[in-house]
């Protein structure tokens, strides 16, 4: 797969299968290390992945309290990091020494607070600069959906300090995976990843998904993903309740429809085979290895009697993975805006054809539309 994808890391995804399917598809990694239950096993999960480290996010926008305290001893209090300089310098130098090989992130501000985002990318800058000479440098940046559409909030996030190398963009969403996105949503989202673009960043797209691909078309270098539904977009920190021990709804990665759907239900629908198969992708796009094929790639219990035992399966999130690779690698592959609008353009038109009750949300099918046009108004305006 080229190293395309970034597989950003939940600290209990403990099985063999991530270290499996990032050597077997060549994937990247990302690395989330308030999620690991102790610095010894992060380092240990960091060196099982030497050369192939992405992105690093200690997640400063979110409340330390939500974390184990290892962070804090191992790295500095949060209050002390935000109010001195001198910490921040020494919590700067302890991560590019535990995360060897990659870009150095910057950590972002606080959400929507892009000023602070860039102040603490002009000190990394400064110390990689002095102290690790060739390594890139990224810019952190989180904003909730609000964010996309508000300007001065967006024009905080310029100008970037000289010698920022690109730029790691990720949305706070608080509802429910996936949220629906309106025409501005995704109008802001895609002309923020293409300016930076064509100012000459490298721009990725850590907690994206689907959303990622469709970055991808618009010029971003990569994106992640996760088999937690709090790491395919990136959710506020919550207290955990207790589970009432019901299934998830099985939801997976439709490739045609580049968007997320109900197993089950879209396993039962007549024209299942157009809802799953890669081959009936965006001529544009190939066949994309023809991933999707029944009593191949997908578990039994969903297509014999769509009664899925979970979507947390390690077949489940390895076919995930596998149609989020595919996808990307046919986007990279392609890198012209017209066969992305090519396939978003057919998206809309097999969405008009099958059940509502497909789509894993409601206003899932209108969301297409959305998406289109709003593809389509950035490239007019931008000009790509």
């Amino acid at each position: 797969m080229g190293e395309s994808v970034v597989i950003a890391l939940h600290g209990s995804w403990a099985s063999t299968l991530c270290s499996d399917l990032v050597h077997e598809l060549d994937l990247g990694v990302g690395f989330v290390p308030p999620r690991e239950s102790s610095h010894a096993s992060m380092v240990g999960r960091v060196g099982s992945f030497a050369g192939r480290g992405r992105f690093v996010d200690f997640q400063w926008h979110r409340d330390a309290a939500f974390e184990p305290d290892w962070i804090q001893e191992t790295y500095g209090a949060r209050s002390a990091l935000r109010s001195s300089t001198a910490h921040r310098s020494m919590f700067f130098r302890r991560v590019a020494t535990d995360f060897p090989d990659g870009p150095v992130v910057a950590v972002s501000g606080n959400v929507n607070d892009g000023r602070r985002s860039r102040e603490y990318a002009r000190e990394l800058v400064q110390i990689r600069d002095a102290e690790f000479s060739g390594r890139p440098v990224m810019a952190s940046f989180v904003l909730d959906r609000q964010g996309l559409t508000d300007h001065s909030i967006l024009a905080d996030l310029n100008p970037l300090p000289r010698g920022v190398d690109g730029v790691a963009l990720s949305i706070q969403d608080a509802a429910i995976y996936p949220s629906i996105w309106t025409y501005d949503d995704w109008y802001g989202w895609l002309r923020l990843i293409r300016g930076f673009v064509e100012a000459g960043y490298d721009v990725i797209l850590p907690y994206s998904d689907v959303r990622g691909l469709v970055g991808v078309g618009v010029g971003a270098r990569e994106f992640g993903t996760g088999p937690q539904q709090d790491l395919r977009q990136l959710r506020p920190a919550q207290q955990r309740q207790e589970t009432t021990g019901a299934q998830p709804s099985v939801s997976y990665v439709s490739i045609p429809l580049l968007s997320i759907v109900h197993g089950s239900r879209a396993g039962l629908e007549a024209e299942w085979h157009r809802i799953e198969s890669h081959a009936q992708s965006s001529v544009a796009f190939g066949r994309m290895g023809g991933l999707h094929s029944l009593g191949s790639s997908f578990d039994d219990d969903w297509t014999s009697s769509g009664r899925p035992r979970g979507e947390l399966t390690n077949n489940r999130i390895s076919q995930h993975i596998r149609a989020l690779a595919a996808a990307e690698e046919a986007i990279l592959a392609n890198s012209t805006a017209d066969a992305v609008e090519a396939q978003l353009e057919e998206a809309v038109a097999l969405g008009t054809t099958i059940s509502q009750d497909v789509f894993k949300n409601p206003g899932s099918r209108a969301e297409l539309d959305s998406r289109l046009q709003a593809f389509r108004s950035v490239r007019r305006d931008l000009a790509f």
